[in-house]
This record gives C-alpha cells, sequence and structure tokens, in this order.
C-alpha cells in the first residue's frame, strides 16, 4: 500500500506525494490497484443504496493489496462515510467517489459531501474524484 505523504495542511484540505505523484495530480486509473465495488445510481432508494455499500465493503475485504477502494452511497452522505470508515479499517486509504458525473450536475451535495469525508477521514487518505474539472481541484486536495 502506498502512503499518502502530508506536504502541507490548511483546514481540510492536504497537500502532499502518493509515491512519485505530488497532489493535486492526473493519475491513470491503470497504475493502481483498484477494489472492485457495486455501484447504484446516485438517486435512488436508501435501502438499494445500502445494499450497494455493504456489496463494496464485502469486495474490497476480497482484495490483498488494498490500495484504493470506491465509495459508494449514492446522495446519502452518513452512508458513504460509513462507506468510508470501512474502508479505512480494511486498510485502504485511497478513495475514489463514486456517481462522479451526477454529483458534478450537483454541485452543493458534491461540496457537502467532500467536506464531509474530509471531517471523517484519516489524515493519510485522499480523495480521488474521477473527471474532476478545474475549478474542483483544490477541495479534493
Amino acid at each position: 500500500m502506498k502512503q499518502f505523504e502530508i506536504k502541507s495542511h490548511d483546514g481540510p484540505g492536504r497537500y502532499g506525494k502518493l509515491g512519485d505523484l505530488e497532489s493535486p495530480a492526473i493519475i491513470n486509473k491503470g497504475d493502481f490497484s483498484i477494489a472492485d465495488d457495486e455501484s447504484s445510481a446516485y438517486d435512488v432508494e436508501k435501502e438499494i443504496a445500502q445494499w450497494s455499500v455493504n456489496q463494496t465493503i464485502e469486495k474490497a475485504k476480497l482484495v490483498e493489496d488494498k490500495e484504493i477502494a470506491v465509495i459508494q452511497g449514492s446522495k446519502y452522505i452518513d452512508l458513504r462515510i460509513k462507506c468510508l470508515k470501512e474502508l479505512e479499517e480494511l486498510g485502504y486509504n485511497g478513495f475514489i467517489i463514486a456517481n462522479a458525473d451526477d454529483l458534478l450536475l450537483h454541485p452543493r451535495d458534491l461540496v457537502d459531501l467532500i467536506v464531509a469525508l474530509r471531517q471523517n477521514m484519516k489524515s493519510s487518505s485522499y480523495l480521488i474524484f474521477p473527471f474532476a474539472e478545474a475549478q474542483f481541484i483544490p477541495l479534493l486536495a
């Protein structure tokens, strides 16, 4: 597992290094081991989102090289935080935020989610947002 080394810290934001990469960075997903997950749509009933979180955690348990996992939970921040915490307990420290396309269409939800995740994650963990537009990169750092 690659450790995220924090170089500077400003509130919930962190700049750092992950191996040879410095954040923020554009990464090639082929360079990392990403745990399988069970995705669900962004706007679904909470029971479906809960099922997605549970299945994602079960699949993440099967991975030996625990590098990066996906945070599921649809539009429910409490489920996203639960997913994050359980994945951290399994040994993951890199997290892809699921439902990126939908979150870009709901910017307030995106900001609320990132703030909540940052407040609940270990300082050595980091977030990955697929297809992040330039204006969102400072939030992820």
